[in-house]
């Protein structure tokens, strides 16, 4: 999961962005839910482009903002799952971000996962860094979610039913401050 941001975007720049995913959507080209977010924490204006876990959600002027004091002008949200995302059926969507090529972009955070073919008894997670663990039932828990760094080891195919051999290990990561897009730029395939 990729979880990045668009600087200062302005009200009037959101909504034609806003109407250009309306006419995909009318030309059946994407599928767009919109929803209005009411909690302190939550998002104004929250877009979710297409289904399951390949969709990407758009989140726009954080509640907790004054919109007079940031002069309309707020960060946009972008979070997807590169790993399950496919660029070719979200192409247009891409097009219509590309209104906002020349804003400043960084990475607010993102998650990792990968699987090793072993049975999670025949894991020994341990820290290297001091930070505490918890275990609730097989799966292991490093870190605080939502903190510096959260890391999650667990029975992946007990989860998917498989009865497979699989254990994911997942780390989730929010930077205290933002990370320039240059920091992907080394990476050529997320597969």
């Amino acid at each position: 999961m990729i979880n990045f941001r668009i600087h200062d975007v302005h009200v009037s720049e959101f909504d034609e962005f806003k109407r250009d995913l309306d006419t995909m959507e009318y030309m059946g080209v994407l599928i767009v839910r919109q929803s209005l977010g009411g909690g302190y924490s939550q998002y104004r204006y929250n877009l979710h482009v297409g289904q399951g876990d390949g969709a990407i959600y758009i989140g726009y002027r954080h509640n907790g903002e004054n919109a007079k004091l940031q002069k309309e002008r707020f960060n946009m949200k972008i979070e997807f799952n590169p790993n399950k995302h496919d660029y070719q059926k979200f192409k247009m969507f891409w097009l219509c971000l590309a209104r906002f090529k020349n804003y400043k972009k960084s990475i607010k955070g993102m998650d990792l996962a990968f699987d090793i073919q072993k049975d999670i008894s025949e894991c020994v997670p341990l820290s290297l860094t001091g930070k505490t663990m918890n275990k609730f039932k097989s799966t292991y828990y490093f870190g605080t979610r939502g903190k510096d760094g959260y890391l999650k080891i667990y029975d992946k195919g007990a989860e998917e039913g498989t009865g497979e051999e699989k254990t994911r290990i997942e780390y989730s990561v929010k930077f205290s401050e933002d990370m320039t897009l240059q920091l992907l730029k080394g990476i050529t395939s997320f597969g």
